[in-house]
């Protein structure tokens, strides 16, 4: 099959973050490996065409039209929205453009901010749409209020899943809200691991800053949606019984609603432990994964998530999570097993997560990573390529058997 896929986001040496990206990367990559062709339609700030490891990109240059009418207050207000349709044509225009000098089988893009709207019903590819997030509820867990705008974007995106051709989602939090909303059943496709090559493991930013430390680690995006601030709260009443720890976050600050940065939070509130806080950009997987791997924990308290690439890179490594409940995280880790799960936006109980897990003894410790070593085995025997391979070749056999009768009633009727 020739696999398309529609994204905001790649990952490339200078653009490390974002789950979609990272998600995108890693799928793409099990798909060649798999003897099947990918293309990634990029919106980006430029046009190119490149190759990433056998991974098509065609970077498509965003319209600006913003820019242009930024000064007329009515019209600045509605410039996301009205962005997303533009640039969900331009992507259009680019697709069937190479569609028709490079054949594809199907289109996959994202919920998430529309990329593929005016692709719908184009008649010559099937487009499936994958339930990245639900904006309304991420909008809540980031502290916002709903705007005209925003009203219009939701839309937009819950047009994508009720008219594509095909939907699937991550998770089944995420699956059971689209589908409850569009009456339209969304199976559940669980991301794929991602498996490290050990050779290509670089441990110098371990060396360099960690190691020698016992530290709890988050990294990822840092905001409120991710339950940053949360850590940031809990981290005195730590430290305060656990002096010889250390909080580490690793990943791109999106900062409070405000504005301000979780950074600042995390320094007004700890004060008299910046000793014992790290925090630094993004870095490159090969330099992660070291990381994690000489984690005590990785703390993911999210107030909504989407079985998140963080949860399943920290268990291949048999690092235990604290997540949250009705969050996605659920799903993926067993309370007291295989980690632990605090109560959604609660820090008492994020704090009472991080203290059971701190007073383990070595034995528990041990067998609850062996439990976790023991589910990601059941997760790579479930081969989620390959469910995702074999949906997609029943969304193009459906999409071929629905043109070929409307062809066919076409005829009888001239």
């Amino acid at each position: 099959m020739h696999i398309g896929f529609l994204t905001t986001e790649y990952v490339t040496a200078k653009s490390l973050d974002g789950g979609l990206a990272n998600y995108l990367k890693k799928t793409a990559k099990a798909l060649v490996n798999r003897g099947h062709r990918v293309t990634i339609f990029w919106l980006s700030d430029r046009d190119s065409i490149w190759s990433d490891n056998d991974v098509t990109v065609v970077e498509i240059k965003k319209d600006e039209w913003c820019s242009r009418i930024w000064r007329i207050p009515l019209l600045r207000r509605l410039c996301p929205s009205y962005n997303q349709i533009l640039n969900s044509r331009k992507i259009a225009q680019r697709v069937m453009q190479f569609h028709n000098e490079n054949p594809l089988d199907i289109l996959q893009q994202s919920s998430y901010l529309s990329t593929g709207n005016s692709l719908l019903h184009n008649n010559q590819i099937p487009i499936v749409c994958r339930a990245s997030s639900y904006t309304p509820i991420l909008r809540e867990a980031y502290g916002l209020s709903t705007s005209f705008n925003d009203v219009i974007i939701d839309w937009l995106e819950f047009r994508q899943m009720k008219e594509s051709d095909a939907a699937f989602s991550p998770s089944d939090f995420i699956a059971n809200v689209f589908s409850a909303k569009s009456g339209r059943k969304i199976p559940t496709i669980r991301t794929p691991l991602d498996i490290p090559m050990t050779g290509t493991l670089d441990s110098s930013f371990y060396h360099q800053y960690l190691k020698g430390k016992k530290y709890l680690l988050f990294f990822g995006t840092l905001s409120r949606i991710k339950g940053t601030d949360l850590i940031a709260e809990v981290i005195p009443r730590i430290l305060k019984e656990y002096p010889d720890i250390f909080f580490v976050f690793i990943g791109r600050d999106d900062g409070l609603p405000g504005g301000r940065k979780i950074r600042d939070l995390i320094s007004e509130r700890s004060k008299t432990y910046e000793d014992h806080i790290f925090i630094h950009p993004a870095i490159q997987k090969s330099q992660l994964y070291p990381v994690i791997s000489n984690a005590i924990g990785v703390l993911i308290p999210s107030r909504v998530d989407n079985y998140p690439n963080v949860c399943l890179e920290a268990q291949y490594f048999g690092i235990p999570v604290i997540g949250t409940q009705n969050s996605s995280l659920e799903e993926m880790i067993e309370d007291k097993k295989t980690g632990f799960l605090a109560q959604n936006g609660d820090v008492n109980s994020l704090q009472a997560s991080i203290a059971e897990m701190l007073e383990m003894t070595h034995t528990r410790y041990d067998e609850m990573k062996k439990n976790i070593q023991f589910q990601v085995q059941k997760d790579l025997d479930e081969d989620r390529t390959g469910r995702l391979i074999d949906f997609y070749g029943k969304v193009i056999a459906d999409y071929q058997e629905k043109i070929a009768s409307c062809h066919a009633i076409n005829a009888v009727n001239i």
